[in-house]
Protein backbone atom coordinates (compact mmCIF):
# COMPACT_ATOMS: atom_id res chain seq x y z
CA UNK A 1 0.00 0.00 0.00
CA UNK A 2 2.87 2.36 0.72
CA UNK A 3 4.33 1.79 -2.73
CA UNK A 4 0.94 2.47 -4.30
CA UNK A 5 0.59 5.71 -2.34
CA UNK A 6 4.11 6.81 -3.26
CA UNK A 7 3.77 6.16 -7.00
CA UNK A 8 0.14 7.07 -7.65
CA UNK A 9 -0.75 10.69 -8.35
CA UNK A 10 -2.85 12.10 -5.48
CA UNK A 11 -5.82 12.87 -7.72
CA UNK A 12 -6.03 9.19 -8.79
CA UNK A 13 -5.37 7.56 -5.42
CA UNK A 14 -9.06 7.09 -4.60
CA UNK A 15 -9.75 5.38 -7.91
CA UNK A 16 -6.69 3.16 -7.64
CA UNK A 17 -7.66 2.12 -4.12
CA UNK A 18 -11.23 1.37 -5.22
CA UNK A 19 -10.01 -0.85 -8.06
CA UNK A 20 -7.53 -2.71 -5.85
CA UNK A 21 -10.37 -3.46 -3.42
CA UNK A 22 -12.89 -4.32 -6.12
CA UNK A 23 -10.77 -6.94 -7.87
CA UNK A 24 -10.29 -9.32 -4.91
CA UNK A 25 -13.81 -8.80 -3.53
CA UNK A 26 -15.40 -8.99 -6.97
CA UNK A 27 -13.82 -12.36 -7.66
CA UNK A 28 -15.46 -14.02 -4.63
CA UNK A 29 -18.78 -14.74 -6.43
CA UNK A 30 -16.87 -16.13 -9.40
CA UNK A 31 -14.90 -18.45 -7.12
CA UNK A 32 -18.08 -19.60 -5.46
CA UNK A 33 -19.63 -20.37 -8.81
CA UNK A 34 -16.51 -22.20 -9.99
CA UNK A 35 -16.33 -24.22 -6.76
CA UNK A 36 -19.97 -25.20 -7.03
CA UNK A 37 -19.58 -26.18 -10.66
CA UNK A 38 -16.48 -28.28 -9.89
CA UNK A 39 -18.25 -29.97 -6.97
CA UNK A 40 -21.18 -30.79 -9.23
CA UNK A 41 -18.92 -32.08 -12.01
CA UNK A 42 -16.11 -33.81 -10.04
CA UNK A 43 -17.71 -34.44 -6.65
CA UNK A 44 -17.08 -32.85 -3.29
CA UNK A 45 -13.92 -34.67 -2.22
CA UNK A 46 -11.97 -34.18 -5.50
CA UNK A 47 -13.00 -30.52 -5.53
CA UNK A 48 -11.61 -30.05 -2.03
CA UNK A 49 -8.34 -31.71 -3.10
CA UNK A 50 -8.23 -29.45 -6.14
CA UNK A 51 -8.74 -26.38 -3.93
CA UNK A 52 -5.99 -27.58 -1.58
CA UNK A 53 -3.60 -27.97 -4.52
CA UNK A 54 -4.43 -24.52 -5.85
CA UNK A 55 -3.90 -22.97 -2.42
CA UNK A 56 -0.54 -24.71 -2.03
CA UNK A 57 0.56 -23.53 -5.50
CA UNK A 58 -0.65 -19.94 -5.07
CA UNK A 59 2.61 -18.54 -3.58
CA UNK A 60 4.69 -19.85 -6.50
CA UNK A 61 4.24 -16.82 -8.80
CA UNK A 62 5.39 -14.50 -6.02
CA UNK A 63 8.33 -16.74 -5.10
CA UNK A 64 9.48 -17.04 -8.71
CA UNK A 65 9.01 -13.35 -9.51
CA UNK A 66 11.99 -11.02 -9.86
CA UNK A 67 10.13 -8.46 -7.74
CA UNK A 68 10.96 -10.58 -4.68
CA UNK A 69 14.63 -9.61 -4.94
CA UNK A 70 14.08 -5.86 -5.44
CA UNK A 71 15.54 -3.73 -2.69
CA UNK A 72 14.59 -0.31 -4.08
CA UNK A 73 11.28 0.26 -5.78
CA UNK A 74 11.21 2.83 -8.58
CA UNK A 75 9.46 6.04 -7.54
CA UNK A 76 8.19 8.53 -10.08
Amino acid sequence: MTYRQATCPPELLGRVTAVTRLLPMGSVPLGGFAGGACAEWLGTRPTLWLCAGILLASPLPALLSPIRTWRDFPVR
